[in-house]
């Protein structure tokens, strides 16, 4: 069962050891131990398989001594050497690990334990479910409301609610295991404790006391030879108290939770590893017969045999002529930049790389070397791997200056050639800080792999080669390093660069092939690509590099003003709950508002413990103020975080304005998203979001214009289930909301109250969504009967939503997807599911995706055709498109032109059997414009 918001992180330090000691001890037919290799691979396959999470991290100690060593010099120094067997068997294993994909991470200077704990920290504050496996009971100190352990070899979990039962004594929270451990001390790691003092002594206490401060406040109370010892050996329970405690802060720079999913599989090493340790079965159930790793033209011809490569550096003049003659007759030709960084503003080329036929590849490299005294530079390669270069003694690089080659390179990509490439939007980024325009740009490759199907996990080139290609492109942290070792691919040795470069331009032009035939060969897919999706690139790349201006000083008043009211609401909770406490902690929170306060369960967590989501809260904040206190102090907190804090250390020094990124192939609906900083999410309903939207600004003598569809999803909800009710309202356009209250409620329009139009405008949004009679009466306040009555209500008066409702659930049961009104695929995998709750969520999925969908491809043709408008006008500049909405910079002696051109071209964009409306409107900010 898979979760799309659970994190695993495997001990595996405590897996290897565990398999060492516990499971019989293997060897292969070369005589090499493979126990605890096969026993520790065993068990991360059955947690995987068994979970399917969504992100995972697989953690080992790192060797060398930790900040524990420096703090107490015996800590660990009594236990024995590792066992030969097993320490051969540890760098086998971790190669094994990384080649089947899995994200390995050891921290030099802290233990397992640590990084553990800082990722499950992370995690749970981006609202992620956390489930460490490992056989570690120290671990428990990191267990909450959303922080679970598991023992892999016993299939056993242990959350907040049976810790005690972990430790066999009789109770025991999980915010008193630090204490708890300290007390107890630990013989295998040589950490003190207080002598005599076990597991029910430590309990006992802190049942009595809390925690250690209360011990140590009480400790006269403590009579006999077990109060002696407490009192005689008081002073080192911080130490003891010290050692036990997990980090949660460990600076982890090349480790990002978002990155911690499953990576392709390396074939070659993993096969090599299972061959020499006799892993028959894990080779056979991993691979099967993929991934042969030959050259091979995969486009369709079931005859194609392996392809000759032809891979050349072009580093000398007479090279680079004969490779631009070559580049300026062809018709057709495939390139790919690569560039030192993402930032738009900052990016610089490291090298062009060329491909005219298959097999036949140049690399360009364009990037100097840095001199002996320059400072560390950080880059990012193709794959968006941030690297950082050691400055000291770069090798000579024999290359050709950049400005003899630039009049070429701008006459190349000027040409009347087409072009092709992988991340079109981030290469027009680039060579535009040269001045070098891309003409005739046909194909994007990422693009059209995420048209051919849009809910493949990643859409990198890598991952689509080996997917659709079976092949293994060559890792880029293989071949530059990772961390502080890592080098710029313009500072390794020419030839292999030459090599990488030369075999990923190779390679999309062969990815090419096997995707644009398929896409090519599907009308519906053909007209979103070619049509919708790759025109809008250009649109897109634009809204980036125009940048938005932001008001710091407005930014920095309403984080100072949050602040004080997160305080005083914090100061408020403390009150109502007569005690402090962690408000962010689910555990703490649940037993303020359960076990103290005695409020009623909403409903339980899959385990069976009382739920504190946010749908609970708001539940329980209708009877008591503190649900309403902890709401409020969130939502503060993360906007403070999230926009006030963060908005102003992203604005790029070139520009002074921010620049988000687009990402055009991540959701599966078709929609955009975006990041660093993230402009989708910034709420509209309340005040504070609001008043963020007040620091979105317009330079002097422009104003922000906000262009916004009205109820487009519901008007696509017309157009599909071409229901003659909803046609005639949006055709006269009437108030929507009012007439299906109206129907629904059997009044005439005018009687009809500003309640009875909110519960109506619930059901018009909640049934384009799937909601169910349980989900709409809980949403606007009534019985389950009452809001089932409703539905039948809105059915009975608008039949065709009900056929149409049945006919597009039925179509996704048969062929496993369901379409927009343009024919982009928007696959479903859960509809045939045997899990009833995955099933029903799937069939509301199909249900509201092709409208979702549809609106997003709308909203990327207006934006297309806006831009296309407005490009040569620099009175007018599109910055932000956030879901439905574009917003503009307009000089001030352009508006009406402007609105009236924008409003247009918009509602004309598409024709839908209702008409599309726009809502304009003008302001200083953001705010004032929406």
């Amino acid at each position: 069962m898979s979760d799309n918001h659970l994190l695993i992180l495997v001990d595996g330090s405590s897996y290897l050891f565990r398999a060492f000691h516990g499971l019989p001890k293997l060897t292969s037919r070369n005589g090499e131990p493979t126990g605890a290799i096969k026993g520790v691979i065993s068990m991360i396959q059955k947690l995987y398989d068994e979970y399917q999470p969504s992100h995972i991290g697989i953690v080992f100690d790192a060797p060398g001594k930790t900040f524990r060593h420096e703090m107490y010099e015996a800590y660990k120094s009594h236990r024995p050497p590792i066992d030969e067997d097993l320490r051969c068997q540890i760098k086998p294993l971790l190669s094994l690990i990384e080649s089947m994909g899995y994200p390995l991470i050891q921290i030099t200077g802290v233990e397992a334990d640590d990084v553990i704990g800082t990722l499950a920290k992370q995690a749970v504050e981006s609202n992620m479910q956390v489930l460490i496996s490992t056989g570690d009971k120290d671990l428990a100190q990191l267990i909450d409301g959303n922080t679970r352990l598991i023992d892999t070899m016993k299939m056993k979990i242990t959350d907040y609610q049976n810790v005690a039962e972990r430790f066999k004594v009789d109770a025991l929270r999980a915010d008193q295991v630090v204490d708890f451990l300290a007390l107890v001390g630990d013989s295998a790691d040589n950490i003190p404790g207080i002598p005599k003092v076990g597991p029910k002594t430590a309990a006992k206490w802190l049942s009595e006391y809390h925690d250690i401060a209360g011990v140590i406040a009480n400790q006269d109370r403590i009579t006999g030879k077990i109060g002696e010892n407490l009192r005689q050996h008081i002073d080192q329970l911080a130490l003891s108290k010290s050692l036990t405690q997990i980090k949660l802060d460990v600076p982890l720079p090349d480790v990002d939770i978002e990155k911690l999913s499953m990576n392709a599989i390396d074939t070659e090493a993993f096969s090599a590893l299972c061959k020499r340790f006799d892993l028959t079965q894990l080779l056979t159930k991993v691979l099967g017969s993929e991934a042969n790793n030959q050259y091979i033209d995969n486009s369709g011809d079931t005859d194609a045999k392996p392809i000759e490569t032809h891979y050349e550096l072009v580093t000398t003049q007479a090279a680079f002529q004969a490779l631009s003659n070559t580049l300026m007759q062809s018709l057709r030709f495939t390139f790919e930049v690569l560039s030192t960084s993402t930032a738009i503003t900052e990016t610089e080329l490291i090298g062009v790389s060329f491909s005219t036929e298959l097999g036949k590849a140049y690399y360009l490299p364009l990037r100097k070397p840095l001199a002996p005294d320059t400072q560390d530079t950080n880059t990012q390669d193709t794959e968006g791997n941030t690297t950082k270069i050691p400055s000291d003694n770069p090798p000579a690089l024999d290359i050709l200056p950049l400005v003899d080659v630039l009049p070429t390179l701008k006459a190349i990509f000027g040409n009347a050639a087409q072009k092709l490439t992988f991340d079109s939007k981030m290469a027009r980024h680039t060579l535009a800080r040269y001045g070098i325009s891309i003409e005739n740009l046909t194909d994007d490759i990422m693009i059209a792999g995420y048209v051919f199907n849009s809910t493949a996990n990643k859409h990198l080139l890598a991952d689509a080669v080996e997917k659709h290609l079976q092949y293994k492109l060559t890792d880029s942290e293989t071949l530059l390093g990772k961390g502080v070792k890592a080098v710029l691919l313009s500072h390794i040795d020419l030839d292999k660069a030459r090599l990488y470069t030369c075999e990923r331009v190779d390679f999309i032009n062969r990815l090419a092939n096997y995707l644009l035939m398929r896409v090519n060969a599907m009308p519906g897919l053909n007209r979103v690509y070619h049509d919708i999706e790759m025109p809008f690139i250009q649109a897109l790349q634009r809204t980036e590099a125009n940048g938005i201006l932001i008001d710091t000083a407005l930014l920095s008043q309403q984080s100072q003003a949050m602040q004080i009211k997160i305080d005083a609401l914090e100061k408020r909770a403390y009150e109502l709950a007569d005690e402090t406490f962690n408000i962010n902690s689910p555990k703490q929170l649940q037993q303020i508002l359960f076990d103290k306060l005695g409020l009623p369960v909403v409903k339980k967590t899959p385990k069976g413990q009382p739920s504190t989501d946010e749908s609970v809260l708001h539940e329980l904040a209708k009877n008591h103020e503190l649900p309403q206190i902890i709401l409020e102090n969130r939502g503060l907190t993360k906007l403070k975080t999230t926009y006030t804090d963060k908005l102003p250390e992203v604005i790029q020094p070139a520009t002074g304005r921010i620049h988000t990124t687009y990402h055009q192939a991540v959701t599966s609906t078709g929609r955009l998203s975006s990041a660093e900083p993230n402009l989708q999410n910034i709420p509209i309903r309340s005040a504070e979001g609001r008043k963020i939207r007040q620091a979105f600004i317009a330079p002097p003598g422009y104003c922000i214009m906000a262009s916004d569809y009205s109820q487009i999803e519901l008007r696509i909800m017309a157009h599909l289930s071409q229901d003659s009710r909803l046609l005639a309202a949006f055709s006269q356009n009437k108030d929507i909301h009012t007439q299906t209250a109206a129907e629904i409620f059997e009044l005439p329009e005018d009687e009809v109250s500003a309640d009875e139009r909110r519960k109506a405008k619930a059901i018009n949004f909640g049934l384009i969504y799937g909601m169910s009679a349980f989900g709409l009466a809980k949403q606007i306040d009534v019985s389950r009967s009452e809001a089932g009555q409703y539905i039948e209500n809105y059915f009975d008066k608008y039949p065709g939503v009900k056929t149409y409702m049945t006919q597009i659930a039925d179509f996704a049961q048969q062929l496993g997807y369901v379409e927009t009104i343009f024919g982009r695929r928007l696959y479903i995998p859960d509809i045939t599911s045997k899990n009833v709750i995955r099933r029903n969520a799937a069939e509301r999925l199909s249900i509201n995706a092709p409208m979702q969908g549809s609106a997003a491809d709308i909203i990327k043709i207006a934006m297309t055709q806006v831009h296309q408008q407005i490009a040569d006008n620099k009175g007018i500049r599109l910055i932000m498109q956030v879901h439905d909405e574009l917003v503009f910079e307009v000089e001030e002696s352009q508006i009406d032109a402007a609105k009236s051109l924008i409003t247009q071209t918009m509602e004309n964009a598409v024709a839908l059997s209702v008409p599309l409306v726009v809502d304009t409107g003008l302001g200083a900010n953001w705010d004032e414009a929406h």
